[in-house]
């Protein structure tokens, strides 16, 4: 009697286990394809402007175009801050619009303050434009004049 309860016990633990969902640990999946990024501007500023005034601002626009057959993930960074600009950084104003469609705004803010900012999932032959335009509000002091920077 012993061993059949044992037995029975160990039948009804295995059906259990067999109709117990598993638990999943991280997936990953090996694709294949390529994720290839296209700019309209290839190794050039966005934007250039000399003598700046307060109170006016410069724009330039930045297509980006998924040339694989993978979607990609699309983040725009600020790199190598030229501690020389930084006056200027802190007063100007910096806005990125997504103006493939209707003009989307994905940041406003001074070019100081700007960090990482994720622009969305960019999928296989997608072009999405951007219209970036840095301000120099009417308000700004003279620690920026003649200071210079590249976007």
């Amino acid at each position: 009697m012993r061993w059949a309860l044992i037995a029975a016990a160990v039948v009804a633990l295995a059906a259990l286990a067999v109709d117990a969902p598993a638990e999943r640990g991280p997936r990953i999946e090996l694709v294949d394809g390529t994720l290839a990024l296209e700019s309209s501007l290839p190794d050039q500023a966005i934007f250039s402007t000399a003598n700046l005034a307060p109170g006016q601002s410069t724009n330039g626009t930045l297509t980006l175009t998924n040339t694989g057959t993978l979607s990609g993930a699309l983040t725009l960074e600020q790199s190598a801050l030229d501690p020389a600009g930084l006056a200027l950084a802190q007063q100007l104003q910096l806005r990125v619009e997504d103006v493939t469609g209707a003009p989307a705004v994905a940041y406003t803010g001074s070019l100081a303050g700007f960090s990482d900012l994720a622009l969305g999932t960019l999928g296989p032959g997608v072009a999405r434009t951007y219209r970036l335009t840095a301000s120099l509000p009417a308000s700004a002091t003279n620690a920026a004049a003649g200071s210079s920077m590249t976007v």
